[in-house]
């Protein structure tokens, strides 16, 4: 990738757009100030209609900037930011075009992560599918539909629309030749699958359909993501000696956490942790998601918007409240409490998709203070808003909690 980065910024430095290599804090903040500047009593949905880009040379730039936000989202996050605000800023001063569908789509990313404003994401997301209509872009709605689907929709739309979308993704990215989105959407799908609570072996037999197309295509980076989920569910399947380590019959987690070693691949690493979070948590094996809790790292900074920051978020809250409550300690509560006021200000900011997240920690909350009849109301809310959303996981982990600590307090509910 550093390469392919160092071939593209000189390609445009030839045309007269460079990029420093050296990207402080304040250059970033100088460039998002001015493309907030220019938005400014700009009706968002109206780019959609904007005046067409074309100035060849600006248009060949655009196309080079296109494939450079592929390969910086995860190599390289301050030029990824620096160049999703230029390609959004020539897209508003000089025209759209069909590399601005993309545009919009990764502002619309750095709106639902850093800058923590949902629904102004999911606007821009919006703008982005229109252009892909206009401009008939269709060598470009795989990876756009990834974009929006894995990253800005995921914290809003109804999942059943999501894994729908991505199944859209991998058939037209197979359409075009386009194998690598198609094959990140499919398995974004799979994920979606999963966590909307479709059959688990329905989800197994995409898993495995996923890994064939997969293997034949060459695509070992996306296998490797695609593995944690597919020995996941087959660990919540009753397919492994013990359901809460990922070792089975489709990875070993040792190997697979070696070669994260070896590669310096957080991303995957953060996959991984994820997952045997999830799995110890549900096999309540507490101590040892205790400890998964304060292994994973920054999840924002690798996996940036996508829907699992806020499955983590789930999971660390409750395994937190947990804790405090079995251990009466000051210092999970502390952790829990930090989880709870995130996912309430990603509330606030329009992610429909964690109103639940937060009634459930609120629940938990009110368990920890004694607050019965709060807990109680808490409760409820998570198990209508997870019903809600189509999260039947949830909607039944929401069920679990409430009635265990209905039990413990002596309590019919």
């Amino acid at each position: 990738p550093v390469n392919a980065i160092d071939v593209g910024l000189e390609a445009l430095s030839q045309l007269g757009v460079k990029f420093g290599k050296k990207i402080s804090k304040l250059v970033l903040a100088r460039e998002l100030i001015k493309t907030k500047h220019m938005m400014k009593g700009l009706c968002i949905m109206s780019l959609s209609d904007h005046f067409t880009m074309d100035d060849e040379n600006r248009l060949l730039a655009m196309n080079i900037m296109d494939m450079l936000l592929a390969i910086t989202y995860g190599s390289n996050q301050a030029l990824f930011v620096l160049i999703t605000l230029k390609t959004v800023q020539w897209s508003v001063s000089y025209g759209v075009s069909k590399y601005s569908s993309m545009a919009f789509a990764c502002y619309g990313i750095l709106l639902c992560s850093g800058m923590g404003d949902v629904a102004e994401g999911i606007k821009f997301g919006k703008v982005s599918m229109s252009l892909l209509e206009r401009f008939s872009a269709k060598d470009m709605e795989s990876k756009v539909i990834l974009a929006n689907s894995a990253f800005v929709s995921a914290w809003a739309e109804p999942g059943y629309l999501t894994h729908k979308h991505c199944l859209r993704g991998y058939e037209v990215g197979m359409q075009t030749g386009d194998i690598t989105w198609a094959m990140l959407n499919i398995k974004n799908g799979t994920e979606i699958a999963l966590i909307v609570g479709k059959p688990l072996s329905y989800v197994e037999e995409e898993c495995r359909s996923c890994f064939k197309v997969m293997h034949e295509y060459k695509q070992k980076h996306v296998i490797n993501w695609l593995l944690p989920v597919w020995q996941f569910v087959l660990n919540l399947m009753g397919c492994s000696n013990d359901p809460s380590v990922l070792s089975g019959s489709v990875m070993q987690q040792e190997d697979l956490l070696k070669h994260c070693n070896e590669n310096e691949d957080r991303n995957l690493r953060n996959i991984i942790t994820l997952y045997r979070l999830w799995a110890a948590f549900y096999f309540e094996e507490f101590d040892l998601a205790g400890t998964l809790v304060q292994d994973i790292q920054d999840m924002n900074q690798t996996n940036r918007a996508t829907n699992i920051i806020w499955r983590c978020a789930l999971l660390q809250g409750l395994t937190a409240f947990t804790l405090a409550q079995r251990n009466k300690s000051r210092k999970w509560k502390a952790h829990a409490t930090k989880i709870t006021l995130k996912v309430q200000e990603w509330v606030k900011k329009g992610a429909v998709n964690c109103n639940h997240i937060l009634f459930m920690l609120e629940a938990e909350m009110a368990v920890l203070n004694g607050e019965k009849e709060l807990a109680k109301q808490k409760y409820d809310a998570a198990i209508t808003a997870s019903a809600r959303v189509g999260f039947i996981h949830d909607r039944a982990l929401a069920n679990e909690r409430a009635g265990k600590y209905m039990l413990q307090s002596g309590d019919t509910y």
